[in-house]
């Protein structure tokens, strides 16, 4: 069983531990290659001690076109310290020595992919413990192929919906879609504006969908992320965990919110 799908079945259990309140994905993002190797390892390992269930890696992209100020200082921060695909695979390579348990989701763009070969890169994050893929740029109608590839090294490609995307393409989006489907919260890009709350909630409700739903963008206190997480499955934050790992190099800052957004969701 894939780790993705092994724990959102896991906190399934956890709910019915507790009363039948499902548990909440929390998902962290953070982009390889802003900080030094061994920080970003520590950041990985001290993050999931902190609430993390699931760690999304970024892989930079000189024109990462879906993400905030904040990400795309990330971004190229990463090229200037000349992260290579090898640097990303070889963190989540380090990671796995000692955590075996915590799915391991890299985000880039198509590109990256292209250049490296697909299989080469699909067999590449399978020997590194790597359980799926977020690949901004390619949509359902371009990735049949890879999908395929992705299901031979058993790699969840993780589809994404917004608020546009109607019910009949949901449906065929759901038909594909592996672990849990990608809510974009905001019509804009990562971390610039604040989630629509309402819209969530009706957006999630009409859809009906057979996959945990997760939400990102936008989500940048314990505050939002329990408005988020009374209609989906877990939220997914990024920008504001990085400028916490930015501001205290020692990442208390940042243990204190992962388990802020923690508790808060599960309230």
């Amino acid at each position: 069983m894939n780790r993705i799908e092994k724990t959102t079945e896991n906190l399934g259990k956890k709910s019915l531990n507790s009363g039948g309140v499902f548990k909440k994905a929390l998902v962290g993002y953070f982009m390889a290659g802003e900080f030094p190797h061994a920080q970003t390892i520590k950041i990985m390992h001290e993050s999931t001690a902190s609430g993390l269930d699931i760690i999304e890696l970024g892989f930079p992209f000189s024109d990462p076109t879906a993400d905030g100020g904040t990400i795309q200082v990330s971004a190229r921060e990463s090229l200037k310290n000349r992260t290579k695909i090898a640097d990303v695979f070889a963190l989540a390579k380090e990671f796995r020595q000692e955590n075996q348990h915590t799915p391991l989701i890299l985000m880039g763009y198509f590109n990256i992919v292209f250049q490296y070969g697909e299989e080469n890169f699909l067999k590449k994050c399978s020997e590194c413990g790597i359980d799926g893929l977020i690949i901004v740029d390619l949509p359902i109608e371009e990735s049949l192929y890879f999908e395929k590839i992705a299901e031979k090294y058993n790699i969840f490609i993780i589809q994404i919906v917004s608020f546009l995307t109607d019910e009949e393409r949901f449906l065929k989006i759901q038909a594909r879609a592996k672990g849990f489907i990608y809510l974009v919260s905001t019509l804009g890009v990562t971390g610039q504006t604040l989630p629509m709350i309402h819209r969530i909630e009706q957006y999630i409700s009409s859809m009906h969908s057979k996959l945990p739903i997760f939400v990102g963008f936008g989500i940048s206190s314990p505050e939002i992320a329990k408005s988020v997480a009374q209609y989906s499955s877990g939220v997914i934050v990024g920008s504001y965990f990085i400028q916490s790992a930015r501001n205290d190099p020692s990442l208390g800052n940042l243990k204190s919110d992962i388990g802020k957004i923690k508790v808060a969701i599960n309230l």
